[in-house]
């Protein structure tokens, strides 16, 4: 782990990983875990994110798991991780700020909601300006890894977004490749606000994966693989062939 990480200054061929500063005042301190995979040869760029809502829990750990197993030096193109997106939930998480919604405890909103964020917003909006900002719109690709929380338990699946022309016939293609069992357009995402309508509104093709039980307080391995195979299988489908260590 490197602390006051810059992404950019990974070289082709190397991993590294460490913290971006995102808020950091007499009223709070907020970093950000970024994990950059710099293949050795050059291609596309897939950003993936996790931890938006840090009780889907399967998502982080699949996150880290793609960045241990990848291996830049078969990689083209470059893979940026963030692991968790929201750290005050994920460290403060506590039922007072409605532990099931994933509400931050410092400002009580949800990030859901929320992109693409504001740098003079409050801590959850600007939360979600940093890995939009520096992250997703550095990015060819997006995939968001979520499924579990505490409400909620389903069968695994990827969601696109329709009504989007070129952007939508490229995400459903994504949403396809990834593998897991159902392929769903989810009305409640077409909207201002949801991270991936906004990477499709600006001409970046970005989906959900849904794999998680709520009911379960530890990852569920057969979740977890459906994460890290499906991102496993966009490198490939991108060209991006990831070679694993």
């Amino acid at each position: 782990c490197i602390c006051s990480f810059d992404p950019t200054a990974v070289r082709p061929g190397e991993k590294a990983w460490g913290y971006v500063k995102v808020v950091d005042n007499l009223a709070a301190k907020i970093d950000m875990p970024v994990m950059v995979l710099n293949g050795i040869s050059d291609g596309p760029t897939l950003a993936v994110t996790a931890g938006l809502y840090p009780l889907e829990n399967c998502g982080i750990e699949a996150a880290g798991r793609i960045y241990a197993q990848v291996d830049p030096q078969q990689l083209s193109g470059k893979l940026v991780v963030v692991p968790v997106v929201n750290m005050p939930v994920l460290q403060f998480r506590t039922p007072m700020f409605a532990l099931t919604k994933s509400l931050s405890p410092l400002d009580g909103k949800d990030i859901h909601e929320l992109f693409p964020g504001s740098p003079n917003g409050t801590v959850s909006d600007v939360l979600a300006h940093k890995p939009f900002s520096d992250v997703i719109l550095g990015s060819d690709f997006h995939v968001d890894l979520r499924g579990g929380e505490v409400s909620e338990s389903h069968l695994m699946h990827t969601i696109y977004l329709e009504g989007l022309g070129n952007m939508t016939t490229k995400a459903k293609e994504m949403a396809a490749a990834f593998g897991l069992q159902y392929v769903i357009f989810e009305p409640e995402y077409a909207r201002p606000g949801p991270l991936i309508y906004e990477a499709m509104s600006r001409g970046i093709p970005s989906i959900v994966s849904e794999s998680g039980l709520g009911f379960n307080p530890q990852p569920g391995e057969k979740e977890v693989r459906g994460h890290v195979d499906g991102v496993m299988n966009l490198l490939k489908s991108f060209g991006m062939p990831p070679g694993v260590v």
